[in-house]
């Protein structure tokens, strides 16, 4: 016979037989041992049941990814059945003598730009901004934006070594807009400003987490998912004014595909890694003197279709209007956080 989690279950062979021919008197179990079996009993399929559970729950969330919102029907319908989309798709191009003139206004950032073949510049905050606008505000592309998302942005709180981003260099129709990443629509610190949040402990990543989003030129797409705002939230529930979107990455400009996840983010060798995935929205923050300048960006992680422990999120706050014209308290806020940290944006490529 085995063992108990308790003790004895019963007698071993060269037990009964010097009880069969000693004849001693056996011992009944008292009450306390009976409970300790039984505790030890329950215990055992507690811990059982402990672990077997959540493995079976995320076996089920791994098995449920988070997919793209990009349907085929969406893609035929708006872009012709091609389900890439970069900045190269969008329907007028900038001119290579306005990124030049803009670049050449920034400082060269030598040791970013070392062992890459895209380019960095950096500048004063307040400089940086004004580029920012300048490069991404194009006719023909621009005035197709929702106005909300017309301007430049800050990411308020955000504690990922990134500043500033745009959304007016897009595209938008029948409920969805694409940002395709391209040069001067993203800000990080070169350095790290007094007020970083967590103290700036992740601020020292600031090239990782531009080539991330830059993809050695080629540049990852969000994709901004419209909808009514689903009560408590932080926009006003049920609204339809561009108040509410769930973004989402797309690698290599391929909407088919989301790619949001721990392997792609921190470029891990394992497969696993990819069940680690992100869900984050936006949600316009209601009753504000200037519609679209507060918005609520939570960020949620977990596995698979699962991704419901909070970290990450920020306040996205607009610091530059659509016309250009800053966006008070908020510009001077932006400046006042970021103090002499200069910012640099991608530029272009090498050679």
């Amino acid at each position: 016979m085995g063992q108990s989690c308790c003790g004895k279950k019963g007698a071993h062979a060269e037990g009964y037989q010097y009880e069969k021919f000693h004849q001693e008197p056996r011992s009944h179990s008292s009450p306390l041992q009976k409970c300790c079996t039984c505790l030890c009993r329950s215990l055992l399929v507690c811990c059982c049941c402990g672990v077997m559970i959540p493995a079976a729950i995320l076996a089920v969330c791994a098995s449920r990814p988070i997919e793209s919102q990009i349907t085929a029907e969406w893609i035929d319908e708006n872009l012709g059945g091609d389900r890439f989309f970069t900045s190269e798709d969008l329907p007028v191009q900038r001119s290579a003598s306005l990124l030049s003139n803009l670049s050449a206004g920034l400082a060269d950032a030598t040791e970013l730009n070392a062992g890459s073949n895209v380019t960095f510049r950096y500048g004063q905050a307040s400089q940086v901004v004004s580029t920012m606008y300048q490069a991404t505000k194009v006719d023909g592309v621009w005035e197709n934006i929702p106005e909300k998302f017309r301007g430049v942005f800050w990411m308020k709180g955000n504690g990922a070594a990134e500043e500033l981003t745009v959304f007016q260099y897009g595209f938008y129709k029948n409920g969805t807009m694409l940002v395709p990443i391209s040069p001067f629509m993203w800000a990080w610190p070169l350095g790290v400003p007094k007020e970083a949040p967590m103290g700036g402990a992740v601020y020292n990543a600031s090239k990782e987490a531009a080539m991330i989003l830059i993809q050695n030129g080629s540049g990852v797409t969000f994709s901004y998912g419209f909808s009514p705002c689903p009560s408590g939230q932080a926009c006003e529930a049920g609204s339809t004014n561009f108040s509410y979107s769930v973004i989402q990455g797309h690698e290599y400009g391929d909407l088919s595909k989301y790619s949001v996840n721990m392997k792609h983010l921190l470029s891990l060798p394992f497969e696993k890694a990819a069940h680690i995935q992100g869900y984050f929205d936006m949600q316009e923050i209601a009753d504000q003197q200037v519609p679209g300048a507060l918005w609520k960006r939570p960020c949620f992680w977990g596995i698979g279709s699962c991704s419901c422990l909070e970290f990450g999120t920020y306040d996205l706050t607009k610091i530059l209007d659509g016309d250009g014209n800053k966006v008070e308290p908020y510009y001077s806020e932006f400046l006042q956080y970021m103090g002499d940290v200069p910012l640099f944006v991608w530029t272009g490529h090498n050679g």
